[in-house]
């Protein structure tokens, strides 16, 4: 009710956690920290042992998870910069999939073969488009 009377007033309807969108980061923020933890948990000394991966383990927590649940939070606040926060985020986390899906399918580290890895980076792609794209439209 309160976003119709909004919406009917000019302003743009807040962007909820329920979104399809947004739902999706939040699905792929939690499977994305839950893969870093039971690598930790598995691995941390091959993790560890190299820096490429204790680098991207850094960088992920500080520039995607940690940011990205932040974008969450904002969203779920209804804050008026979490349009901004989210759009950033989603950058963020399309440099972090390609980057990661890059460097492992050039370690082989899972064996799985470089077409699969181009297909996720882009699926990952298109998503940050569509999520884009429906930011844009919700604010119009």
């Amino acid at each position: 009710m309160k976003e119709h009377r909004e919406a009917a007033a000019g302003k743009a309807a807040p962007v909820a956690l329920s979104d399809p969108p947004v739902a999706v980061l939040l699905v792929s923020l939690v499977v994305l920290t839950l893969v870093w933890v039971g690598g930790i948990l598995t691995d941390w000394r091959g993790i560890a042992a190299r820096p490429e991966r204790l680098a991207t383990l850094v960088a992920d927590v500080t520039t995607v998870i940690v940011p990205g649940f932040i974008a969450l939070g904002l969203v779920r606040l209804a804050r008026p910069r979490a349009r901004l926060w989210y759009v950033l985020i989603l950058g963020a986390f399309l440099y972090a999939v390609v980057h990661n899906v890059a460097y492992l399918a050039w370690d082989n580290y899972f064996g799985v073969p470089l077409v699969a890895a181009v297909a996720l980076a882009v699926v990952c792609a298109g998503y940050v488009v569509y999520a884009v794209r429906a930011v844009r439209i919700s604010a119009e």
